[in-house]
């Protein structure tokens, strides 16, 4: 009897101490070691335009493939994909401007899941107003957040297709919240160039829009991402694996339930999410343009040579790069069958 119970408790404290060591692999029946996964998150505050991310972190997506996700904010887009390059994180989410610039100093950054296929930012006409179409905004004043923003380069391009260039319009920086909403009031400006979760806000407010965008980036554009430097993608390999694959479970559920997870992402951030009702809109609006193309075939983080062409040619025309790096710098698709390999069966 003092044998068998020695027996029973030894078994005991070796499973606790596999659980505390994080070696429980949730359920997988095999073990699995927790590892943690920074990640720059290229906005100072988490917003819902990127809902999905902070409700798979509340709902335990992540965890449940072994990661233990860190979310660090940074200044802009910019700044995270300088995080990625100096190996100070291990991802970066948001736009990928950055990644073709570095990639042109032979810092080997790639994408290697995208979740956007649109441009986020479109032209704002005023509904009743003077111009009623791109052409008509020849000599006319365009509102946008600061004169630096990353909106004036697909502004430029939109400004191409219809023959048009951008010394054809004058920019007004009109910031961002209450100052936008009196320069379009006060029709200081003829039309607005922002992006889509910032319209809903401004038409929550009584302005109404018609928005336009290019119909070329429409079809395809490499709008929003995952992106690693080429020493994480190597060396972490499993890492990169499960948290994409929690990443896709937490696209995948927030897709199905956009009320669960605006609800989940008020969780994790209370003091952000006031407003459910509002902060639902904006993960819908966001919703549209991160819509699988038909070519995907329900594969999620779905990318090919032209998302990332036409992302060239917008900064090209832009003057942020001076040249084109090759296409198959800028992306690899190595890692999409192990981010779908996640049971989306039973989403909560």
């Amino acid at each position: 009897m003092k044998r068998m119970y020695f027996c029973a408790t030894m078994v005991g404290l070796i499973a606790v101490t596999l659980l505390i060591s994080g070696w429980a692999s949730p359920g997988s029946g095999q073990e699995q070691k927790v590892e943690k996964v920074v990640l720059a998150y290229s906005v100072p505050v988490p917003g819902s335009d990127s809902t999905f991310l902070f409700a798979g972190k509340q709902l335990g997506f992540f965890k449940e493939q072994g990661i233990d996700l860190q979310i660090q904010t940074t200044q802009g887009a910019v700044a995270a994909a300088g995080f990625v390059a100096s190996g100070t994180v291990d991802v970066a989410f948001g736009t990928v401007e950055a990644v073709p610039g570095y990639v042109l100093q032979g810092v080997p950054v790639k994408v290697i899941y995208l979740y956007a296929y649109r441009p986020i930012f479109s032209l704002g006409l005023f509904k009743g107003g003077r111009i009623q179409k791109v052409g008509d905004v020849k000599g006319k004043k365009i509102g946008v957040s600061t004169l630096g923003s990353a909106a004036i380069p697909v502004l430029q391009y939109i400004l191409k297709e219809a023959g048009l260039a951008l010394s054809d319009v004058t920019l007004v920086p009109v910031g961002v919240g209450p100052a936008a909403v009196v320069a379009m009031k006060s029709g200081a400006v003829d039309a607005v160039m922002f992006w889509d979760t910032a319209y809903v806000n401004y038409m929550g407010q009584g302005i109404e829009l018609s928005l336009v965008s290019s119909p070329k980036l429409q079809q395809a554009y490499a709008g929003l991402a995952i992106y690693a430097q080429e020493r994480i993608i190597t060396g972490r390999r499993k890492a990169l694996e499960g948290f994409l694959r929690g990443l896709t479970k937490s696209l995948a559920y927030s897709t199905k339930s956009p009320a669960g997870a605006t609800r989940a992402f008020g969780e994790l951030h209370p003091e952000i999410a006031k407003n459910p009702k509002l902060e639902q809109a904006m993960w819908e609006e966001r919703l549209k343009i991160q819509v699988l193309p038909p070519a995907a075939r329900g594969q999620w983080g779905y990318m090919d040579s032209v998302h990332f062409e036409n992302l060239l040619e917008v900064l090209h025309l832009g003057g942020l790069i001076k040249e084109k790096p090759p296409v198959e710098k800028l992306y690899t698709t190595e890692f999409l069958k192990a981010a779908n390999e996640v049971d989306l069966s039973r989403l909560p």
